[in-house]
């Protein structure tokens, strides 16, 4: 498996000092639900590898739109967490912030997806 980076943030109090559990808790949720989109990205995949003459939107827009929504609200946390720096070009977060949102948008937006899941049920 790949190793993912994770670095969090957590919505703060201007001039509060940053607890480290906290941290701590909010990594650990982060990377369990990191690991749930995966999950459902490589759950989706072998469905469509296993039934090559079926139609997966409904899986493929469940994927997309919960490994979307999970990218965004990461990128969201780590710029808070960086605070000010957060919207620098100089720090990484700043770029993944713009590729997270970006993501939702390409190939059908999340609201479409939560059309063809709707359709679907």
């Amino acid at each position: 498996m790949d190793r993912i980076d994770i670095h969090v943030e957590v919505p703060r109090v201007p001039f509060e000092k940053l607890s480290s559990q906290r941290t701590g808790e909010l990594s650990a949720t982060v990377r369990a639900r990191v690991e749930a989109a995966r999950a459902l990205i490589y759950a989706t995949a072998r469905y469509i590898d296993a039934n090559p003459k079926a139609r997966p939107t409904i899986y493929a827009a469940m994927s997309k739109l919960f490994a979307t929504d999970m990218a965004m609200r990461v990128a969201d946390w780590c710029v808070q967490l960086h605070g000010g720096y957060g919207y620098c070009e100089e720090y990484p977060v700043a770029r993944a912030w713009r590729d997270a949102r970006v993501m939702s948008i390409f190939a059908g937006t999340n609201e479409i997806m939560k059309e063809l899941i709707a359709r679907a049920l």
